[in-house]
């Protein structure tokens, strides 16, 4: 068992919540109708549980208070960030359900604090530069294709049988695929620091194993698409889980 499992909770459940709702904001189109209600209902259920996790991190909750003091902090950073787009997405979530449509410009708005909030949790580990296996670019990468594998998987998934289902199903393979090769990078750049490889080789498979489902969708039914987004959820668990054994 990994030592930081509050983070790898957070990380991994606020990601998906930050690709979510980013990709659905790009691809408005796709969630209109009774679909609009899911995304921003998700994400801040995920956003929740992640912010929950993240409060344990230091062993007591009320610390937290402790922390924000301190801005430098990544973790400080983490919380500002989730508490601004989690704002952002409880305003959708009540515009959805009152008027049944949100402004596009503050959907953007959310887009921009989902990829911040991302790259602030990327950048709280690359920032131990005492800690070789974390402080590097492929840190960023890992943690940002997560992101968009597991929004367009699931906006792809969310759509099927719409218009644009094929041409979302492809962008969600091409996605998954550069995800797999992220995380290839992130375990050929933790085995040159005398870490293991396996469990990012096997996440690997299983990201591209998710880009093959979001690509056969297209001929063999949308079903598929749900199987891909599930893979890729997956092969982010288990990278995420081979990314903290750098933390002894």
């Amino acid at each position: 068992m990994i030592s930081e499992l509050p983070l790898f909770l957070f990380t991994l459940l606020g990601g998906t919540a930050a690709g979510i709702y980013a990709c659905s904001a790009i691809f408005p189109k796709a969630l209109q109708g009774k679909k609009n209600l899911i995304v921003p209902t998700i994400a801040l259920v995920l956003l929740a549980v992640g912010g929950v996790a993240l409060l344990f991190h230091l062993g007591r909750p009320e610390r937290m208070l402790k922390a924000f003091r301190n801005l430098s902090a990544g973790i400080t950073q983490e919380a500002y960030v989730t508490m601004a787009f989690g704002i952002v997405v409880f305003i959708d979530l009540v515009l959805c359900a009152a008027k049944k449509s949100v402004p596009q410009a503050l959907r953007c708005v959310g887009a921009v604090l989902a990829v911040i909030l991302v790259v602030v949790m990327a950048n709280a580990y690359f920032a131990i530069v005492t800690n070789q296996a974390m402080h590097s670019w492929q840190t960023f990468a890992q943690f940002l294709f997560a992101a968009a594998a597991l929004g367009m998987t699931f906006v792809a998934a969310l759509h099927a049988g719409g218009d644009d289902c094929m041409k979302l199903a492809k962008i969600a393979c091409v996605v998954a695929v550069v995800f797999a090769a992220a995380i290839l990078l992130e375990g050929v750049h933790y085995m040159g620091a005398g870490l293991g490889f396996a469990a990012f080789a096997i996440s690997a498979v299983i990201a591209a194993a998710g880009a093959a489902c979001a690509w056969v969708a297209q001929q063999k039914g949308a079903t598929l698409l749900w199987v891909a987004f599930a893979l890729v959820f997956v092969a982010a668990a288990v990278s995420r889980y081979a990314f903290y054994l750098a933390i002894g």
